[in-house]
């Protein structure tokens, strides 16, 4: 694919994954090369589907047209996987950030192994958001956010987790990549193990989408039914509360006041009586 590339040197065995560098000293190389690591093992051995993966990174630009790949003209593109040709393309650019969208990207290059391009969407994009999310420790954090969305009805009532199909290239740019979605894929495994990402079925996917969002509501609101009568109770105590330190504060400034003027009332002139003025008819 990059036939004009001077590469650093031979390929770095991953497991089933090849790492090639460009650009790159040895010792960044070797950082990434673990970074990258980290990411395989767990997606080889949970999905499988990485045999034959190629990843090229590169020290800065990668060397394509990114707006004849559908980029927008004047941003950078950062991040490339082509499906079909099993080649995941990465910049190194924000040494932060090479792992997170290696994860990601070889998320989509299993997905596309698994199934020739037939892994339904946004489930895969939502399976590679998980791996990022346990790869970066954000788990916790993440199922908070997603119960939060929930609670406050910013996740719609019903995702179409098999709408569509995983693109075979995906473009994305790691600074904007992250998302909590990825709690719903861990919500399912957890469920029915690793065979729901494996091999999905819509309406099992369908039916975990369900559970997962009555779990969401339940576990924010204390109650199976997921009853929100609980918040407007909140907000008019909070209503209350509010209105009672405002008349405090308000019967205080009016307290104050009144002894300042009683103060000033009570302030009169004192006439020394050895000063008065003597009669002198």
């Amino acid at each position: 694919m990059f036939p004009d590339t001077v590469w650093d040197g031979p390929a770095r065995p991953l497991g089933p994954v090849r790492l090639y560098t460009a650009g790159l000293p040895v010792g960044l190389a070797d950082r990434f090369t673990d970074d990258l690591g980290d990411a395989v093992g767990p997606i080889a051995a949970e999905l499988d589907g990485l045999a034959g993966v190629e990843v090229c990174l590169f020290a800065d630009r990668l060397p394509l047209d990114a707006q004849a790949l559908g980029w927008p003209e004047g941003q950078q593109l950062r991040a490339i996987s082509f499906g079909a040709e099993r080649v995941l393309v990465l910049s190194a650019w924000n040494t932060l950030l090479v792992r997170r969208a290696g994860t990601f990207g070889l998320a989509h290059q299993a997905e596309w192994g698994l199934s020739g391009g037939d892994y339904p969407d946004p489930l895969g994009a939502t399976v590679g958001h998980w791996y990022v999310s346990r790869l970066e420790g954000r788990v916790r954090r993440d199922h908070d956010s997603m119960r939060f969305a929930k609670l406050i009805r910013a996740l719609p009532e019903e995702i179409s987790w098999t709408a569509s199909r995983i693109p075979e290239r995906l473009l994305w740019n790691p600074e904007f990549q992250l998302s909590p979605i990825g709690d719903f894929a861990g919500f399912a495994v957890t469920a029915e193990g690793l065979d729901v990402i494996r091999n999905p079925d819509a309406a099992t996917v369908r039916r975990l989408g369900a559970e997962w969002q009555s779990a969401l509501l339940a576990e924010a609101t204390g109650s199976e039914s997921g009853t929100r009568g609980w918040i407007v109770g909140t907000v008019i105590v909070a209503g209350v509360l509010s209105l009672g330190a405002l008349i405090a504060f308000v019967n205080l400034w009016s307290a104050r006041r009144e002894r300042a003027n009683a103060s000033e009332r009570l302030t009169v002139p004192v006439v020394d009586d050895e000063q008065q003025p003597v009669d002198q008819r």
